[in-house]
């Protein structure tokens, strides 16, 4: 078979269908947007788990006209401007993909309102970002992302999420990763309402433990302890067991149990999780269940040009620069603490 150039349609669609990968990935990303718009409310909106509408509300600067004609554009982004801003990177989003990758997958429809706004206007957008209508709405200052008939155009993808099984598991994902994102914001007031049933809200609090508290059952945060330090322009929050804790309400896999922040960002970092095991498997051996955990968070804010978020896609994984000394203080603290 000849080699041959792939129309640009088809390019595209393969490369948004890797970006929009789930209906998780969608709000997740759309969150994101929320919070780097300074929102201090979010309304989660599905139908049909996501699958036949996605609406998230914010209540953040809102957009402003001459960006909204470009805001799903591909490689468009109000976050950077050049490579190395990334080293100083104070956003969640820096792409300029996400939006685009949407259009390309659904219909999606944006209201927005600034405060210099008179009144909001809505914009709906082609399969290439680019504005084909607009009318004038009612909206309060914010913005409103409605995605409609997602996985249109992907009849795989779309049936793999009709599946009842699937349905549900996504669902619990999407709500998994809703409530990581709020938690390490205690001030955000969030809500997930699905075919206008009202699964999880988070009201506005002044802790993290307070934040936390509303993920978890008050038994559990009984069990742990709070601490903070500084070190070499790196902060360290942390929500560790007590040492005598209940174990049978606080242990989880290990996978479950960390909660590692960087930065405000939630990651997954295999060589954090292993060091907190090891910590809490040497420290309480004789009582810790096998292959569990206590629930643990741990939020590192740190100079930005320390990290690196370009890895992949979904941003879950980052390289810390001095990743040993950061371990260190993880077990340092750990010993400091517990002892």
């Amino acid at each position: 078979m000849a080699v041959h150039e792939l129309p640009k349609g088809v390019i595209k669609l393969i490369s948004s269908s890797q970006i929009i990968s789930s209906i998780s990935s969608v709000v997740k990303e759309l969150v994101e947007n929320s919070i780097d718009a300074g929102a201090s409310v979010i309304d989660i909106k599905l139908e049909r788990n996501g699958l036949d509408k996605i609406e998230v509300r914010d209540n953040g600067y809102g957009i402003n006209t001459t960006d909204i004609y470009k805001v799903c554009l591909p490689n468009y982004t109000s976050k950077i401007y050049s490579f190395e801003d990334l080293e100083n990177l104070q956003s969640y989003g820096f792409r300029g993909e996400a939006l685009n990758s949407l259009c390309a997958v659904s219909h999606v429809c944006i209201t927005t309102k600034t405060t210099s706004d008179e009144v909001a206007s809505t914009y709906t957008y082609d399969n290439n970002g680019t504005v084909r209508d607009v009318q004038l709405s009612h909206q309060m200052k914010g913005t409103i992302v409605t995605v409609t008939d997602l996985f249109r155009n992907i009849p795989v993808r779309k049936q793999f999420f009709e599946n009842t099984r699937k349905a549900t598991e996504e669902l619990k994902k999407l709500e998994k990763i809703v409530k990581l994102l709020s938690v390490i914001h205690p001030k955000l007031r969030v809500t997930i309402a699905n075919n206008k049933c009202l699964i999880w809200q988070k009201t506005s609090v002044n802790s993290l433990r307070l934040s936390l508290m509303q993920v978890y059952p008050n038994v559990v945060l009984k069990n742990l302890v709070d601490f903070s330090t500084s070190y070499n322009e790196m902060n360290l929050e942390m929500l560790i067991c007590k040492r005598d804790c209940n174990w049978s309400v606080l242990c989880q896999s290990a996978n479950e149990a960390i909660l590692f922040y960087v930065n405000q960002r939630p990651v997954k970092d295999k060589k954090v999780e292993k060091v907190v095991m090891e910590e809490m498997t040497h420290l309480f051996a004789s009582t810790l269940p096998s292959n569990k955990c206590p629930l643990t968070l741990i939020s590192i804010k740190l100079p930005s040009q320390n990290l690196d978020v370009n890895l992949e896609p979904d941003k879950t994984r980052v390289f810390i620069k001095n990743h040993v000394s950061i371990f260190l203080i993880h077990v340092l603290f750990l010993h400091f603490y517990i002892h």
